[in-house]
């Protein structure tokens, strides 16, 4: 199972398409676009890095996926 699932934590390019990510309901057909990243900033004055795992295979901390999503196809209607 876990070779055929994805743990994604999506990252919106700007806010239509946080809003359009936000909005999909049950049953829509969606189409998401973008790349896979790495982020690393601080918070609360603490260096964060996160990186996107690149295996199929791996579990646990450190195998999810960051998404940074550029477009979104929900039905016919495209968020840019």
């Amino acid at each position: 199972m876990v070779a055929h699932s994805a743990n994604n934590h999506i990252v919106p390019v700007n806010e239509n398409v946080g809003r359009a990510v936000k909005s999909v309901k049950k049953k829509d057909a969606v189409v998401l676009e973008g790349y896979l990243v790495n982020i690393q900033g601080s918070y609360k004055g603490r260096d964060v890095r996160w990186n996107s795992s690149l295996s199929r295979t791996d579990t646990g901390n450190g195998s999810c996926e960051l998404f940074y999503v550029t477009k979104v196809r929900i039905e016919s209607k495209v968020y840019e």
